[in-house]
């Protein structure tokens, strides 16, 4: 017997509405730790703060989700965070592409962010907090993928 994909989607769709009226708990892929607060903690990188930067030399698709990200925050907090090139004194959020992006590279060369653990995994990626990740910055949540598609997923997932 074949299913009818919208008959499926429908019901799909049914069912989620069903689960948030019930009160469910927020989704979340199975191991995967939570990184965002929505309650001010001591040391915590504010998003709406930060500095939003991405390599001009990525992927068009990678600064898209960047640009929706920004959005994204600014919807959530009421205030966009700014764009640009990295500067001192501010918290930042890099977003990057290995290969693609200077400040990524430079950071998984000095072993500041995990690269390993995504370098040549399909659509892998990895969010990660790094102290001090350049002179003047004191920290920075940086989104790094192993290509196009998990930098954009890495983007999405903070989204």
């Amino acid at each position: 017997m074949k299913m009818d994909p919208r008959r499926i989607l429908r019901f799909l769709l049914a069912l989620a509405i069903l689960a948030s009226s019930l009160g469910a708990a927020p989704a979340r892929a199975l191991g995967e730790r939570p990184f965002v607060r929505f309650e001010a903690a001591d040391g915590a990188l504010r998003l709406a703060d930060a500095r939003l930067v991405v390599d001009k030399d990525d992927y068009p698709g990678v600064r898209r989700a960047a640009s929706t990200l920004s959005e994204d925050i600014g919807r959530v907090t009421g205030r966009r965070p700014a764009t640009g090139d990295a500067a001192p004194g501010q918290d930042l959020i890099l977003v990057g592409t290995l290969g693609k992006s200077a400040l990524i590279d430079r950071l998984a060369r000095e072993g500041r962010i995990d690269a390993g653990a995504v370098r040549g995994k399909w659509e892998g990626y990895l969010v990660q907090a790094v102290r001090d990740p350049m002179p003047g910055v004191a920290r920075a949540l940086v989104i790094a993928g192993a290509d196009k598609r998990g930098t954009i997923f890495g983007v999405y997932t903070l989204s």
